[in-house]
């Protein structure tokens, strides 16, 4: 289930990144004589242990943007803050906004859905260099810990309303599937400029679409920090069988993971939050963090309200969620 497409100096704590032996780094990271800057493997964003942060996109009001007031009455009405959010935007889209700094000033990491424009082909080729450092050195000024998860549920054909500009027959494959090998390639040659930036603060986030297997678009564990994916409950079945099958395809790469978009119908809320923790602590241990779409997306309504809402507040005020970001 797709999300709506929206018009849409930190301390350097990722694992090492060696990008500069690809060729593609190389004229980014100044030539073979210059190496590319070396990251201490210490991960202190992905919290230990035993809890998990909490997360929600909240945009009730229908707005084409969220509306920071929709996300702060959510948290008013659950008695507590949420520590993720989600933030939409266009490849050419001038981002972080204003709505990153309040996630800042009240303890929320930003995750940045960031869409594509040009194929997958044309960036690896390098004919996006400049939109894309200008967008590295945007998020390193940020200065704080900030997800990007480009072109997110890669694995889920393009059409009319979804990636239509991104997808190219040329270099793509049949009925608006994207080429993996020219994904993977884009997204090296993103993760190159973003390092040759020094935008140390960056976690790339990976992820597919949990409706069908992604695992051919992996861009390699050297050019990716976090795993996610994207998986909704429109059938009231039990929370673990709605994760299980991306889980266990996605849990080979070793990686934190985080369940970027969930929801469930108003029918299903109270069960499915009641068992929500507890099924992710006992089945899903690489899970680190989770984030509730209370949204409508793709003509299916996940908002929160009456039962489902005091049920969210009573999964929300349990241990296993309070985990908090090092901002």
């Amino acid at each position: 289930m797709s999300a709506p497409t929206h018009p849409a100096p930190a301390a350097p704590w990722r694992a090492p990144l060696f990008a500069c032996a690809l060729v593609l780094v190389l004229a980014a990271c100044g030539g073979g004589g210059t190496s590319a800057p070396s990251l201490p493997p210490a991960n202190p964003i992905v919290p230990p242990a035993g809890s998990i942060y909490l997360g929600a996109y909240v945009n009730t009001s229908g707005s084409p943007v969220a509306r920071i007031s929709d996300l702060t009455s959510f948290e008013t009405e659950v008695g507590r803050k949420m520590v993720l959010t989600e933030h939409y935007y266009g490849f050419d889209d001038n981002f972080p906004t204003a709505a990153e700094t309040e996630d800042l000033s009240e303890g929320r990491v930003p995750i940045e859905s960031w869409g594509c424009r040009p194929s997958n082909a044309a960036i690896a080729a390098g004919q996006a260099d400049a939109a894309i450092t200008t967008r590295a050195r945007a998020l390193r000024a940020f200065g704080k810990p900030i997800f990007v998860r480009y072109e997110w549920e890669m694995n889920v054909p393009t059409n009319a309303h979804y990636r239509s500009a991104c997808y190219d027959p040329a270099t793509d494959e049949a009925n608006g599937v994207l080429s993996p090998a020219e994904f993977i390639a884009a997204w090296q040659h993103i993760h190159a400029l973003f390092v040759a930036a020094g935008a140390a603060n960056v976690i790339f986030l990976w992820n597919p679409a949990g409706s069908t297997n992604g695992t051919a678009y992996y861009p390699g564990s050297a050019f990716v920090d976090w795993v996610g994916f994207d998986r909704y409950d429109p059938l009231g079945v039990p929370v673990a069988q709605t994760y299980a099958v991306p889980y266990r395809e996605l849990s080979v790469f070793g990686k934190p993971m985080l369940i970027a978009e969930t929801g469930a119908f108003a029918p299903y809320q109270p069960t499915f939050f009641a068992a929500v923790a507890a099924t992710l602590q006992a089945d899903f241990p690489l899970v680190r963090g989770w984030v509730y779409f209370d949204a409508t997306g793709t003509g299916n309504d996940w908002q929160v309200a009456g039962s489902g809402l005091t049920a969210f507040a009573a999964m929300a005020a349990q241990p296993y969620f309070s985990a908090q970001p090092p901002l």
